[in-house]
């Protein structure tokens, strides 16, 4: 039977956007990352992520120390701590 694999990184300044709690995840990643990139100057050079939270999903992309978060949440994508 196959494991899970588990990678730990560390942590991660995000800008993200929050797509449509309630919704399925499928559907709510989709349009997501469709915001988020639209908000975007160039996609050039960036790290993107999916987050689930609580039923929210999140896109997100790596904040670059030189550009700004253009009005975006930020976060941490963070370690799990046991």
């Amino acid at each position: 039977m196959p494991r899970d694999t588990f990678v730990t990184i560390d942590d991660i300044p995000v800008m993200y956007v929050a797509g449509e709690k309630g919704r399925p995840i499928p559907e709510q990643a989709p349009e997501a990352f469709r915001e988020l990139e639209a908000k975007l100057p160039s996609l050039k050079g960036r790290k993107f992520y999916g987050v689930e939270f609580a039923g929210e999903y999140r896109a997100c992309a790596a904040i670059l120390a030189a550009s700004p978060c253009m009005g975006h949440s930020r976060r941490k994508i963070c370690q799990e701590k046991d």
